[in-house]
């Protein structure tokens, strides 16, 4: 190779080589889960007198996002008077650890909307996942109330049944909706 062709080549790897490449460690960074998007809206009061919302859980990335759910969600936490949470992720750390299947996490495909209607007792019953209160706790208007989803970006593997709260609760990240203000009935 004379001295101009290996100039003209090393011109050559040199500019491939400021190209960044697809390698599979790049697409997956591309891929990254994004955190979901959470939105609540407050739909007036059902016939039987419970605060009606609809619930929606967008998933705006590229890949899978898996969410967190079950048949005893949303818990409802009541913060203050005037504030209440809904949560769709674990908040509590328990001493059964016998009831953890009772918590579901299903993925969300990129792109993808779950929706769905909720009725909450007014007034306000607090729950957790082990506990429903007996009574509804006075709350005044208005009413703050805010959602919570917990996710992921992979699924939930447990590794060590004893400490299988304390690593779901490292798994799990949350994503709220902003807090909507009902003002009156």
């Amino acid at each position: 190779m004379n001295e101009r062709s290996r100039r003209c080549f090393l011109q050559l790897i040199s500019a491939a080589a400021s190209v960044p490449l697809a390698s599979s460690a790049r697409r997956a960074a591309r891929a990254a889960a994004v955190a979901p998007t959470v939105k609540l809206t407050y739909r007036g009061r059902a016939a039987s007198g419970a605060l009606a919302f609809q619930y929606a859980v967008n998933n705006p990335g590229n890949a899978s996002v898996y969410l967190v759910g079950g048949n005893r969600m949303p818990y409802i936490t009541v913060v203050a008077p005037d504030k209440i949470e809904l949560h769709f992720d674990v908040i509590d750390t328990p001493a059964e650890p016998y009831m953890f299947p009772l918590v579901d996490v299903t993925p969300l495909a990129a792109g993808a909307t779950r929706t769905q209607s909720l009725r909450i007792a007014y007034p306000v019953v607090p729950s957790d996942h082990f506990h429903l209160s007996a009574k509804g706790v006075p709350t005044k208007l208005p009413l703050s109330v805010q959602a919570f989803q917990g996710y992921s970006d992979k699924p939930f593997v447990s590794t060590k049944d004893s400490k299988i709260y304390r690593e779901f609760l490292s798994w799990q990240q949350n994503a709220s909706s902003p807090a909507i203000v009902i003002p009156h009935f």
